[in-house]
């Protein structure tokens, strides 16, 4: 090998090092928008993280957009205050499903009278 010669198989670990490292960040970024989304249904329909996990993800099964692209739209709508009347339409009836189950799924009311 002579000077400045590149190694090509260092190159080649290289590059698939940095590759490595932009799938983790873009992983991290997404996981980021749908934590945040996740936040936003939470609030708005007062569910527990894992319902509006589930919220979500029906709406990106009901309206054929990914679970990604809903998060980030969602979470744009808390500052742009639009959102695509067909998604918000899934969103509402996702949050009021989840409402039903939950109470379907619920003690009986008089479980939860603390009296003695």
């Amino acid at each position: 090998m002579t000077w400045g010669a590149e190694d090509p198989v260092a190159a080649d670990e290289g590059a698939a090092l940095q590759k490595q490292a932009s799938r983790r960040r873009h992983a991290r970024a997404v996981h980021a928008v749908i934590d945040q989304a996740t936040g936003v249904v939470m609030a708005l329909g007062r569910l527990r993280a894992d319902q509006a996990g589930t919220v979500l993800r029906e709406v990106s099964r009901r309206t054929n957009v990914t679970l990604c692209r809903i998060a980030e739209l969602v979470t744009a709508w808390v500052h742009t205050g639009e959102l695509n009347l067909g998604i918000r339409i899934a969103l509402e009836e996702a949050i009021r499903r989840q409402h039903h189950i939950h109470r379907a799924a619920g003690p009986p009311t008089d479980a939860l009278d603390d009296s003695p």
